[in-house]
């Protein structure tokens, strides 16, 4: 899968953080947000790919030292392209207002993954 776009993804309790502060100081609008890293479509499925089968190894108890030690995630590697990220200033200035430390997203896109890998294996 070969895709030029990237995305900026970010987890629905950061969203729904901000929403919830921005809501309860009486601000209302709309705001963009996005996630910290930049990720290509093939960064996402080969993140999925490492995580599913570190949680296979996980229910089945085979792993290995080689398992828990393979390359990097893309997490590790920056995007070198160009980045195209909305304008925070508006998002993180309001909640700057609202007394808190502006937008910071503490969710991490692997996180996000590996609680839709769990979620499924729940739904089985």
């Amino acid at each position: 899968m070969t895709d030029s776009e990237i995305y900026h993804w970010v987890h629905i309790r950061d969203a729904e953080s901000a929403h919830r502060t921005l809501s309860a100081y009486g601000i209302q609008g709309h705001f963009q947000l996005c996630g910290r890293r930049a990720w290509t479509q093939e960064m996402v499925t080969d993140e999925i790919s490492r995580l599913w089968k570190r949680f296979q190894n996980s229910i089945e108890h085979s792993h290995t030292i080689d398992s828990l030690s393979e390359t990097p995630s893309p997490a590790a590697v920056q995007y070198s392209g160009e980045r195209r990220r909305p304008n925070l200033a508006p998002l993180h200035d309001a909640l700057i207002g609202c007394g808190t430390d502006g937008w910071r997203p503490m969710t991490a896109m692997r996180v996000g993954l590996m609680e839709c890998i769990a979620h499924s294996f729940e739904q089985i």
